[in-house]
């Protein structure tokens, strides 16, 4: 949200060991791409591969502001900012996103009460199996140099930098010339790539059970769930040009990206000058605490291409990479295409390459879009005064949008599993399965689903709260019902999906008897009043406040 990245989007992706990914930052490209390497006891090895690429002529840095705003409080704010070749853009949590969890999807299914339930067990799911250590969090920032001939001025007022057109004697003012690259065909520029691992102690106490620290180039860490990881950034195409690293302690994960500001100083480099780098923090030695975050920094010379190379020490197989990795990739993606035309058969029914190619990005940012989230959110009924937390719990679910609304909602997951059950029915009754651990003793989901600190920040107060006098669209029962219908082969007795849906069964019923237990009827219809349930209809007498909108959908 608010990234001003021109276009990003997974263009393949199968939901379990494979993606890639193009962001169009101009004048970058960024394609990004990783692969999994399952087996032993702690979720196997991973590779995400970050190839950079840039188009500089024709290029205008004048339809690009920077966006450092926020990031400039001082004169000495400003120095460590404009070292970055003068110009830093910061962008964007979502670039080359490549989030891994505390387990393999083998033993978070085995973890929720559906899976290992009785089918009359309405229980929310045992308190403490997510609780016992730390969650291991690794991603990608990128910051972009922003080439250009705009100048940055100080207005000597106090608040934020501001970036003017005119003349400076404007302002009582200072400010710093920019390294132009306009209208040149030097499409080697200067690119900063923080790469990063947390852990989020949200989901219990990290010492002395969770470590993490840097060592020769690489991360290493521990957590009870993972044992030994090692994170080694492995560059494959391009010059480095320069490195930096800090151990620290960041409140939460809501919290990185000010920690890593916090984080920056002014060093001396031979080629730009002032130069912004990652350096001690201060506060790790003052309170006495543990580190939690450990960011990478480079400085790189585009096109540059390096491999971030994730490893557990119980499985023997070497992890992919270099020359293996792309050769890997390669026949990943051929699989995809094959195994995409086997389920939606668009080359047999004659539609051109450029319509299948927008069809396998469509369903690739749905499976991609998928997230695992641990909380408790809030609640409030007629029973409590005030809003009260809501269990805690794991949730597995597609998320609307990634950038505006990446959390789950019911409404719209009933819909979501209606293609992602056609690509992958593990998936989705995976994803199923959690959502109907949520559900309550009155056979009440809350509709939206804001677990951790993250999904809190991006979210306003006022929406906080769920209130279980907003019914819910049966939109997982019909989910579940087509699914049924279209590959009856998967629910036969005995089957795997059989006995997943025969846990579900007294929730399912429990959901769709709720409404009629309200009101007294059989359901007929539903439909969306954002008013108090009440009857309008004798012969269809059941109105509930759907809080979602149907009409939103039809």
């Amino acid at each position: 949200q608010n990234d001003n990245l021109d276009t990003y989007g997974w263009l393949r992706h199968d939901g379990v060991t494979f993606g890639e990914q193009l962001i169009v930052d101009k004048p970058h490209n960024i394609t990004t791409s990783f692969i999994k390497t399952p087996g032993g006891e702690h979720g196997g090895h991973w590779t995400a591969r970050i190839n950079v690429t840039t188009k500089v002529r024709g290029y205008d840095p004048l339809s690009r502001p920077a966006l450092v705003q926020a990031m400039v409080r001082s004169e000495r704010d400003w120095d460590a900012v404009s070292s970055f070749c003068e110009a830093v853009m910061l962008a964007k949590e979502e670039a080359g996103r490549v989030r891994e969890q505390t387990s393999s999807r083998l033993s978070r299914r085995e973890r929720h009460s559906v899976r290992r339930g009785s089918r009359d067990d309405l229980r929310p799911p045992a308190s403490g199996v997510h609780g016992q250590s730390a969650t291991l969090v690794v991603n990608t920032i990128i910051v972009t140099s922003a080439f250009s001939i705009r100048p940055w001025y100080h207005s000597g007022r106090a608040g934020p930098f501001e970036m003017k057109h005119g003349s400076p004697t404007r302002f009582n003012l200072f400010h710093r010339p920019t390294l132009a690259l306009y209208n040149t065909a030097n499409a080697k520029v200067p690119f900063v790539l923080i790469w990063y691992a947390a852990l989020d102690e949200s989901l219990g106490p990290a010492a002395p059970h969770s470590r993490l620290w840097y060592e020769d180039g690489s991360i290493l860490g521990h957590t009870p769930q993972l044992h030994n990881f090692r994170i080694n950034l492995i560059p494959q195409q391009g010059k480095l040009l320069h490195t930096s690293y800090s151990e620290a302690n960041a409140p939460g994960l809501h919290l990185l990206k000010e920690k890593l500001y916090s984080l920056l100083k002014i060093e001396r480099h031979s080629m730009f000058g002032k130069l912004a780098v990652l350096g001690a923090d201060d506060e790790l030695h003052i309170k006495e605490k543990d580190i939690n975050f450990v960011p990478i920094q480079l400085l790189v010379e585009t096109p540059f291409c390096v491999d971030i190379v994730y490893t557990t020490e119980d499985l023997s197989t070497p992890p992919l990479k270099g020359e293996k990795y792309a050769r890997v990739l390669e026949e990943k993606k051929t699989e995809f295409d094959s195994e995409f035309e086997s389920k939606f058969r668009l080359d047999e029914k004659g539609y051109p390459p450029e319509d299948v190619a927008i069809a396998r990005a469509a369903l690739s940012n749905m499976i991609g879009g998928i997230g695992y989230f641990f909380g408790a959110g809030r609640v409030q009924s007629q029973y409590t005064r005030e809003p009260v937390p809501y269990w805690r719990a794991p949730l597995y679910t597609g998320v609307p949008s990634r950038s505006f609304f990446p959390r789950g909602f019911l409404w719209d997951e009933g819909f979501h599993g209606l293609l992602i059950g056609r690509w992958s029915p593990d998936i989705q009754m995976d994803i199923a399965a959690h959502w109907m651990d949520l559900i309550n003793v009155e056979g009440w989901i809350p509709r939206e689903q804001i677990l951790g600190a993250e999904a809190l920040a991006r979210v306003p107060k006022e929406f906080v709260v769920q209130s279980n006098a907003a019914a819910n669209p049966p939109m997982l029962l019909i989910q579940l019902a087509h699914f049924v219908k279209i590959r009856p082969e998967l629910f036969v007795t005995g089957s795997r999906h059989r006995a997943t849906l025969d846990r579900m069964f007294s929730r399912l019923q429990s959901g769709y008897t709720t409404p009629t237990r309200r009101v007294g009827a059989q359901i007929q219809n539903y439909v969306s009043t954002k008013q108090p349930p009440k009857v309008v209809d004798p012969a269809s007498p059941l109105r509930e406040d759907t809080a979602g909108a149907l009409r939103d959908w039809f």
